[in-house]
């Protein structure tokens, strides 16, 4: 008897834990991070130290690629939850989301309900939550790139004006610098929340890994590029003066 007791009391311990996790969770904030990869990048990387460094006891994330396959997968914390809504870049996506609207994208691509559906970086992940149908989910678009014309703001929209309109539904908009909130506002004027919010940088790991011994030659010049090679990095510049 004694041991069924003990049984009953672990089982019903057990029921008591599951209960207060369920609700711990539902009193979570839910929310989604879409982005189109998470491939070599600075935004992407961004992303990832973000979400790893938010208090997950107070908010369930989702980290949504279009495309999967990218580098900074991996980095992603145990308790972030990651999907992909393709497991490859599709050639000339661009082009075939176009053929549908927001709403007809988010339906297909978004299939669950979040508190906050954030897009992280411009282009297709703005048009797909636009196309949010729910009222009390709030939208935020975080502008990385530097947008100086319609041409720009409309790239992975059918026109300007479906771009306008887009972002028009934001809730809030968050810009990485002064530079690139003027330059997007001069073009796209916009009403609502407006953060500017700088990158997100794991300091104490940079700190560490200065530390190591990099072993350098003494009797040559050094030095150091960061980015990925693309020519608006300027890449080809350090290559020139090297060779001088």
């Amino acid at each position: 008897m004694r041991h069924c007791a003990k049984r009953g009391n672990v089982k019903k311990l057990r029921t008591q834990t599951l209960s207060e996790r369920k609700k711990e969770d539902n009193m979570k904030k839910k929310i989604l991070f879409l982005i189109p990869n998470l491939k070599h990048g600075g935004a992407e990387k961004v992303l990832v130290n973000l979400v790893n460094n938010m208090d997950h006891s107070k908010f369930d994330i989702t980290v949504m690629a279009l495309f999967g396959g990218g580098v900074n997968e991996q980095f992603l914390a145990p308790h972030i939850r990651y999907i992909s809504c393709f497991k490859h870049m599709i050639p000339g996506n661009s082009h075939l989301m176009k053929l549908l609207t927001p709403k007809q994208l988010h339906k297909w691509l978004i299939k669950d309900k979040y508190d906050i559906e954030i897009s992280y970086l411009e282009g297709p992940s703005v048009r797909i939550i636009s196309g949010c149908p729910y009222k009390n989910t709030k939208l935020i678009s975080w502008i990385h790139c530097t947008m100086n014309s319609n041409e720009d703001i409309a790239r992975s929209f059918r026109s300007a004006a479906e771009a306008a309109q887009g972002y028009g539904k934001m809730d809030a908009m968050v810009f990485v610098s002064k530079t690139n909130r003027d330059a997007f506002l001069s073009v796209c004027p916009y009403s609502g929340r407006i953060e500017v919010l700088y990158n997100t940088n794991e300091s104490n790991q940079i700190i560490t890994l200065a530390q190591e011994d990099t072993r350098l030659p003494k009797d040559a010049f050094c030095w150091c590029g960061v980015g990925k090679l693309l020519p608006s990095k300027g890449f080809d510049r350090m290559i020139r003066i090297q060779k001088r």
